[in-house]
């Protein structure tokens, strides 16, 4: 199932997908503790004054993915935010405010100039 999900995630999000694919796997290589064990290896360390698992480290990377991801959707909205062009005056004479979207003289899109 873990390994759907990672697949639908690339599948769907590019970029995203790839990044979440580490900690969904760690979790699942988590789940076969028992067995993992009894083969031998082990999924505990214990550097000074430390212990971690695999669980740990998956827990860790997934809040790291989780921020990196939310960080990326808000620099892409604010990215498509600054592109919009509009124009707003306010009126002096009649009651009420006039508001125009602008088309963009060289395409006629509404978008504003795009950046390289």
């Amino acid at each position: 199932m873990l390994l759907w999900i990672v697949y639908r995630g690339i599948r769907l999000h590019g970029v995203e997908g790839w990044l979440a694919q580490l900690p969904v796997l760690l979790f699942g290589v988590g789940r076969f503790r028992m067995e993992l064990t009894s083969f031998g290896i082990s999924l505990f360390w214990f550097p000074p004054g430390a212990a971690f698992t695999i669980g740990n480290i998956a827990s860790l990377l997934l809040g790291l993915v989780l921020g990196l991801l939310l960080m990326r959707r808000l620099y892409r909205s604010l990215e498509r935010q600054r592109l919009i062009k509009s124009e707003y005056r306010p009126t002096l004479e009649v009651g009420g405010d006039f508001f125009q979207i602008v088309p963009h003289p060289t395409d006629g899109s509404l978008n504003g100039p795009r950046r390289s």
